[in-house]
């Protein structure tokens, strides 16, 4: 057996005992780092009652404060109805009621956990009626399914509903039947139970509906019970507010309210569903933006704390600062050449920001917001191990004469909390003649050799070890 197929075994062997791990680790976050140990917790049966199929999906027994230094013995009344194993474990094996004892042995101490009541019970339809659409398919759900026998489905009547092997059942004409499901084990057929099925019509999911003002729209005309086989067509009572492509999605072209009829084409017959109220709503501030706060000395995306309803994304937002003294407000253009603009906290204090929309060539205003600019002084910082290899305790990171590191910003390898935290962060390098590093954290390769990167935030600190080697990195 070669490596590659040794690593998919114990893979496997992992997959095939997790779940049964995992039921215990709960009770791992009950412990108190270094205050006390699994043994002086007690113990506790969580799970008291169970309901379960013959051969159906097994259920776990839950003990809270699992002690991993005690053994647990789990002991089922009458193993014919259920058995239980060694990991706790319940399986059903015929209908009717028993009992589990759970007890726990603590360096030769038993102690009696308490009693679980099993239910074991035949397999159920989950619902006594079933809704399904012309040529949709539904399948009829079971509760407790033996896992070990077979089931046939049968329709009264193949000419309004037909089902298969499966369950799957398909609408063939309007009209209700009845589906028997009958259930094959151990050479015993016994019956399950009838559904009924009803097929109908398809209809409107809703009668009215809000959509933005927008070239592109996640909106749509939703159907119930559509039908895969029939065509659909949807018109606006006026296209000035909305119109609907073919594929049934609503573009909303400037607010006001109208309404769209839709009817359904099927073996040459053409019904109407019914109309659709369609609402057509601007964008606006939303409750939670109305007042914000950010840092001082912090720059931010309008749109990242600024929630506006009903955003048209092909729209440009921008604002106007009543005192650009405290909030500064100016659209700058990144590395990729996008235009955004960006807010400033320039002082501490409140002023109000006036948020304008720009769409087809249209400026409008859509809301004021109230900004408190504020300081949220640093709690945590250090660099995030993740990003850093470990050699012998200290975190390094090699760079290549040559290399391109401009988008690599030493800011986004720190871990910091508050994560808008607006004490000042500096980067200083032990040796300039092999690495430098700005004011925003990108590095600057210099020369070969080795040197120490710190990065300060008021009284925290942390250190990374840069190696610069002649060549090129993987990458």
């Amino acid at each position: 057996m070669n490596k590659t197929i040794k690593r998919i075994a114990v893979l496997l062997v992992i997959a095939l005992i997790a779940p049964i791990f995992l039921n215990f680790i709960p009770s791992i976050n009950n412990l108190t780092s270094n205050e006390v140990s699994a043994a002086e917790i007690k113990a506790k049966l969580v799970t008291t009652k169970v309901t379960i199929g013959i051969n159906s999906t097994p259920e776990y027994i839950y003990i809270e404060n699992f002690n991993y230094n005690a053994t647990y013995k789990y002991s089922s009344a009458d193993k014919k109805i259920a058995t239980v194993n060694d990991y706790g474990i319940i399986n059903g094996v015929a209908k009717g009621k028993t009992t589990v004892t759970v007890s726990e042995n603590n360096d030769g101490t038993i102690k009696k956990l308490g009693t679980i009541s099993i239910s074991v019970t035949a397999t159920a339809l989950s619902e006594k009626a079933l809704n399904v659409g012309l040529n949709n398919e539904e399948y009829i759900r079971m509760n407790y399914v033996n896992c070990n026998a077979k089931y046939k489905y049968k329709s009264s009547n193949t000419k309004i509903a037909k089902v298969d092997q499966y369950g799957s059942v398909t609408g063939v004409s309007i009209g209700k039947t009845t589906i028997s499901v009958t259930e094959t084990y151990k050479g015993k057929t016994t019956k399950v139970g009838s559904i009924t099925v009803n097929v109908v019509k398809a209809k409107l999911a809703t009668k009215e509906q809000e959509v933005p003002v927008s070239d592109y729209t996640y909106s749509e005309v939703v159907i119930d019970y559509k039908n895969p086989k029939a065509t659909y067509k949807y018109s606006s009572t006026n296209t000035n507010i909305v119109k609907v492509d073919k594929n049934s999605y609503i573009i909303g072209v400037k607010e006001g309210t109208t309404t769209i009829s839709v009817s359904e084409t099927y073996n040459k017959k053409t019904t109407k569903l019914g109309t659709l109220t369609v609402n057509v709503v601007g964008p606006s501030i939303s409750l939670e933006s109305k007042s914000i706060d950010i840092g001082i000395n912090s720059s931010n995306y309008l749109t990242s704390i600024i929630s506006i309803k009903y955003q048209n994304w092909e729209a440009n937002y921008t604002c106007e600062s009543a005192d650009s003294s405290i909030v500064y407000a100016n659209s700058e253009i990144d590395q990729w050449g996008v235009t955004s603009l960006k807010i400033q906290g320039v002082s501490l204090g409140m002023t109000q920001l006036t948020v304008y929309e720009e769409f087809n060539g249209v400026k409008r205003k859509i809301g004021n917001v109230n900004v408190t600019v504020k300081e949220f002084p640093v709690t945590s910082f250090e660099f995030s191990p993740y990003y850093f290899d470990d050699e012998a305790g200290v975190l390094t990171r090699t760079y290549y004469i040559g290399d391109d590191n401009y988008w690599d910003s030493l800011r986004y390898n720190l871990s910091i909390e508050p994560y808008n935290a607006t004490t000042p962060i500096t980067f200083t390098s032990s040796n300039e003649n092999v690495i430098t590093v700005d004011s925003n954290g990108y590095v600057t390769i210099v020369g070969k050799g080795t040197a120490t990167i710190t990065a300060t935030c008021g009284k925290y600190t942390s250190k990374i070890q840069a190696i610069v080697k002649n060549g090129n990195s993987e990458w």
